[in-house]
This record gives structure tokens, sequence and C-alpha cells, in this order.
């Protein structure tokens, strides 16, 4: 039970931990790895010149398709359909006159007209209007920069607490498989209980065919030496750390069921384990 919980919480964290780091790599915004700006509404797309040739093609093609049903196929083009040219009607001099003198006088208006648009482009009124657009666009820049400065300080807080939880979670993860280890290795040699344990090193566990006292009084010093190595267990740290740390209590073998020992018990098996525990018990 305690390891499925266990398991579960690692498993928790792990996905936490990857979630934070992906957040961790994030560019800030308005840097290089921002996003490309979207297109702008209403601009029209470039044309593609194989489809319009496509187009214009089918297009073609169309118009000079036959009808077919029997539909009649009229030619504009012909005599028939041209439009006559109306006749040129002959003024009188008065007429000419009066004309030549209306054409005149809208020509003279209509460069009167564009003089004066002109001369209105240079006055005091259009400078102003041109100074007001710039205050304008001053302002439009500005704000955009204050946005994005306040995006920036926003990127900048939320790196730091996603810091702060990866630095947490990543304790925390460390403390879960620290417990998970030594749960599987108290429950490996309190399996072991039962079972004779050799001197040599690394140590090896047997059981006989056949029980004597021999083996029996083995076993219970096994027994004692799996006691001691389990409130070693208990006090040990099973966090990688840096080589050539010498405060390091990382066990190198913890994958093959080995445990660290104390620096006194570190050389001696199981008999001498259990004979000194003897001695202390009766002095």
């Amino acid at each position: 039970m305690a390891d499925a919980v266990l398991r579960r919480e690692i498993k928790r964290l792990v996905e936490e931990q990857k979630l934070l780091n992906q957040r961790l790599q994030r560019k800030p915004p308005g840097g290089p790895g921002a996003l490309a700006p979207r297109p702008v509404p209403g601009t029209v797309a470039k044309e593609n010149p194989q489809s319009t040739a496509s187009g214009d093609a089918t297009g073609a093609a169309s118009q000079k398709r036959p009808q077919a049903g029997g539909t009649p196929n009229y030619d504009f083009a012909g005599p028939e359909f041209q439009i006559a040219k109306r006749p040129k009607v002959e003024l009188d001099p008065s007429s000419e006159k009066r004309n030549k003198r209306i054409f005149g006088f809208l020509s003279s208006h209509l460069n009167k007209a564009k003089q004066q648009l002109a001369k209105e482009r240079d006055t005091d009124f259009a400078q102003r209007h041109k100074l007001q657009e710039e205050r304008v666009n001053s302002k439009l820049e500005l704000a955009r920069k204050h946005i994005a400065e306040i995006a920036r300080i926003q990127w900048q807080e939320q790196r730091k607490e996603d810091e702060s939880q990866l630095a947490k979670v990543s304790s925390e993860l460390i403390q879960k498989e620290n417990d998970l280890m030594r749960l599987h290795l108290v429950q490996h040699y309190s399996n072991m209980e039962h079972f004779v344990g050799t001197e040599a090193q690394p140590t090896l566990f047997w059981r006989p065919a056949e029980w004597d006292s021999h083996t029996r009084r083995l076993q219970q010093q096994t027994k004692v030496w799996i006691e001691t190595k389990i409130k070693h267990i208990q006090e040990a740290d099973y966090t990688f750390s840096t080589v050539g740390d010498p405060e390091s209590h990382t066990d190198a073998n913890h994958g093959s069921g080995e445990a660290p020992a104390s620096p006194e018990d570190r050389d001696r098996g199981p008999s001498e384990v259990a004979s000194n525990k003897e001695e202390d018990l009766q002095d």
C-alpha cells in the first residue's frame, strides 16, 4: 500500500517537474523566439500566377467551346451589331462662341481650385494637423513600449515563481524517491531474516535443505545483522550527489539490494555483528 502511494506521488511530481521545465524554456516576450505577427485583416493575399493562368485558359476555352442544343451563336462584331455614329450637328457662330466661353470658364475654375488646394497644404492648419498626427503616433509608440515592458516584468515574475516551484518539487521528489528506496530495502532485508547470510561481500543469502543447530545459530546471527542493517537503512540518505563528495551517503550498490553499513560494521559479516550485539547486551 505504501509502495503504491509513493509511486503515485513520484509520478505526479515527475509530471509537474516536466511541465515546469517546459515553461522555463519559453522565450521572453518580444525576443527572437517570439511569435510572428498575425496578418492584418483586410490584406489581399498574393495571387498564384499558375492558378491565374489556368483560370484564363479555362475562360478562353469556355468562350471557344461551341454551344450545344442548337442555340444560335451571335457575332457581335458583325456590321448588323455596329452602333451608328451620331451625325455632327452644325452650330451657328453664336452657339460655338458660347460653348468655348463656358469651357474656358470651367478650365479656369478648376485651375484655381487646384492652386488653392496646393496652398492649403502649406498653411498653418495643415502643419498643425501634421503635428497632431505625429503626437498621436508617438503616444501609440510609447504605449506599445509600456505594454512590452509590463509583459517582460510579468514574464520575469512568473519565471521566478516557476523556478521556486521547480526547486520545491525537485526537493520533494528526491525525498519521495529516498523514502521509496528505504521501503524497498527494508522489505528486502525483512524477507531475508529466515535465510543465512554469507561472511563474504557482497552478502549472499542461502537456505539449507535441513536445519541443524549450527545453521540455526547462523540464521539467528543473520537476523541480528539484518536488524542492524535495517536501522542503518532508515538513517541513510540515498539521494544522488556529485562524485567526490566526502559527505555523500549515496549507495552505489543500492540496485543490488545492499544498504550502506556504519563505518565499524562495513568490513564485518553477520556473525561478527551478531557477536558484538550479544556482548553489548551482556554488558
